[in-house]
């Protein structure tokens, strides 16, 4: 997919990094690589589809924070 061209100040204070350091990078820069490919595949099946997912999913933090986040 492409690069992050925005991100809201939630995100990043949830991610515990800055704005200028996502803009730019894609998910694999920011994610493992398993969970970069999930948002891949989540982001092409909205692209084919239309629909907006909504879906709450556990998640951890570049410092290995754990939360559970939801995803629009």
């Amino acid at each position: 997919m492409g690069n992050i061209i925005y991100a809201n100040r939630q995100f990043c204070d949830l991610q515990e990094i800055s704005v200028s350091e996502i803009i730019g990078k894609n998910d694999n820069d920011l994610f493992p690589s398993e969970q970069a490919e999930k948002y891949r595949l989540d982001d092409l099946e909205v692209m084919k589809t239309g629909q907006i997912r909504q879906t709450i999913e556990k998640h951890q933090t570049t410092s290995g924070k754990q939360m559970e986040i939801l995803l629009l």
